[in-house]
């Protein structure tokens, strides 16, 4: 399916772009796949539930010149194994996290989490406190917030979570969840999404009923043993964890920062092209020297507003063009981060130069240039042949194409 191409191509350019790479650890009965990149001391990022190891779009950008980064897909998400046998509750995910860290030779080291992510994180810090050098936990589940997000509310009503869906509606929902400015999806993107709703709509609810099972709000009574300096961040305009539950961790933890962002909800994007501009200064302190972590709002996917005197948006805007493909549907990745499989990345066959060549003169083979303008004008290759097609607006052309033909799509 060309969607799963295209966004597959998204991921590896923005990997590419933040440094990172791809490896495999087998790790007693999971084989853990990770992103790697940076040098330093390290940071383990923890996604939150439905997401993966490519989740975190361009926030790592900001860190690897710095760090050392290591973001896994958790077990039973994105490329981790999923055992119907096993439980995916949080104290079990955080024993298999700890494995983890152990089989990378991780001592101490820097740990962020979001969503269910924070509350995996959260819960390692109390489990292991001497592991952890600081903390940092985006939405983080574990606690009981005082107000009901919408999300709960429903949960309490209908007895549905929002989050595990299959049909194009469940979908289009889960954006009014997810971001503050719901970005443009065209409409074969959110049909692909809904496929793969459905495809994972099993064994999600598996490991949601893990979740509930092991408990909602483990974390809130553990977090006086943690022992780290921690930043908590959270969106004012949450709506699938209330903002509320901020209180409990700025109660709760020993040595805590709390962030609330205006205008701003788990996943919020930008909007018109207007990236704000301000950073967040995230500083964490250890014994005698300041650590000071910076990132570009932009970069995190933190939409505030307002503009900063220091900012290069020129600059900026040159490097994303440096961008192989589909960084001008970022958004779109991002939501792919957040629903692909392990076998929607497989659905798009690879295929060599040579056996291209062998191809070509075919009547039953089509060439779809699907680079943007700049890059198929600095290219230096050009397709003999190759219809070129906007890689924004594939649900206007992708249905002139017969489905009896072989679709080539060349996008470096």
């Amino acid at each position: 399916m060309v969607q799963g191409f295209l966004l597959d191509c998204a991921k590896k350019a923005l990997r590419w772009h933040a440094g990172l790479s791809r490896h495999a650890i087998q790790v007693d009965d999971h084989r853990w796949v990770y992103l790697e990149g940076g040098k330093g001391e390290t940071i383990l990022f923890v996604h939150g539930f439905g997401m993966e190891k490519d989740g975190w779009g361009l926030f790592p950008k900001a860190f690897t010149r710095s760090y050392r980064l290591i973001l896994p897909d958790l077990p039973g998400f994105g490329e981790n194994s999923r055992l119907d046998s096993a439980n995916y509750d949080v104290p079990c995910q955080v024993k298999r996290l700890n494995r983890f860290a152990e089989s990378l030779g991780l001592n101490r080291f820097h740990l962020a989490g979001s969503s269910m992510g924070g509350y995996i994180a959260g819960f390692y810090a109390s489990e292991y406190p001497d592991k952890v050098k600081s903390l940092a936990l985006f939405d983080p589940a574990g606690v009981n917030s005082p107000v009901p997000s919408d999300m709960w509310r429903r949960y309490e009503e209908k007895g549905e979570i929002a989050l595990v869906y299959r049909t194009r509606e469940g979908f289009e929902e889960v954006l009014t969840l997810l971001f503050y400015r719901i970005p443009p999806v065209p409409a074969a993107f959110k049909t692909y999404f809904a496929e793969l709703g459905a495809a994972n709509f099993t064994f999600y609810g598996k490991v949601l009923g893990d979740l509930e099972q092991g408990g909602r709000y483990q974390l809130e009574p553990r977090l006086s043993r943690v022992e780290a300096r921690t930043l908590v961040v959270w969106g004012a305009n949450d709506r699938i964890l209330h903002v509320s539950g901020a209180e409990s961790f700025r109660k709760g933890l020993k040595n805590v920062k709390v962030v609330i962002l205006d205008s701003a909800v788990m996943c919020p994007s930008s909007k018109n092209g207007k990236k704000p501009q301000r950073p967040i200064r995230i500083s964490l302190r250890r014994k005698n020297k300041a650590v000071s972590l910076k990132a570009d709002e932009r970069r995190e996917g933190f939409n505030r507003g307002g503009n900063s005197a220091t900012s290069k948006p020129q600059t900026w805007r040159k490097k994303m063009r440096k961008i192989i493909l589909l960084l001008a549907i970022a958004m779109v990745f991002a939501l792919a981060a957040f629903f692909t499989t392990p076998a929607a990345a497989q659905e798009a066959k690879r295929m060599s130069i040579e056996e291209l060549k062998g191809m070509l003169g075919s009547p039953d083979l089509v060439i779809v240039d699907v680079r943007r303008d700049e890059d198929w004008k600095s290219g230096a290759v050009k397709v003999k042949g190759a219809v070129r097609e906007d890689p924004e607006k594939v649900d206007t052309w992708m249905s002139r194409y017969p489905k009896d033909k072989t679709l080539v799509f060349y996008c470096a």
